[in-house]
């Protein structure tokens, strides 16, 4: 809880104290990060976690979980599990919030990505199409007029 006070300051937080009630709230609205505890009852971290990952409903939200606990094999064992990042305990709050902003930064980064991507299949697209009416004036002798308008 100490973690939750200290990211309050900076993020809007939703607490729930159980894997159930975390995959319930994660179907109810979107989140940008989801912050699990290895040891919570009914559903322990880990399941939470592969539930998050086979759930076609869960798959909206990003896969960005993190994982405190404080044994040698649990930190392994969540990264396999397609963890972003893990928290070990005791929890240093200066780091957590630092892992947790280059996070969120990382996520911006991937979505520009993402972004420039689609554009630039866009413009395969059109270069494509341009390049196969300049292959069949020439080929064929259909001389065509061609207009490129690019932004």
């Amino acid at each position: 809880m100490i973690l939750s006070a200290q990211l309050a300051n900076e993020f809007q937080i939703k607490i729930v104290t159980t894997g159930v009630r975390g995959l319930g709230l994660a179907k109810k609205s979107l989140s940008d990060l989801i912050l699990l505890d290895v040891m919570m009852p009914e559903m322990n971290g880990f399941e939470t976690c592969r539930r998050f990952k086979v759930e076609s409903s869960l798959q909206r939200n990003p896969d960005n979980f993190h994982h405190c606990h404080d044994e040698l094999d649990a930190e392994s064992t969540g990264l396999s599990l397609g963890a972003a990042e893990y928290i070990n305990k005791p929890i240093n709050t200066g780091i957590a919030k630092h892992r947790i902003r280059n996070l969120f930064e990382r996520e911006i980064l991937r979505k520009n990505v993402e972004t420039y991507n689609k554009h630039l299949k866009e413009l395969i697209q059109i270069y494509t199409s341009a390049i196969s009416v300049i292959h069949d004036a020439i080929i064929y002798n259909k001389p065509r007029r061609i207009y490129f308008v690019l932004e």
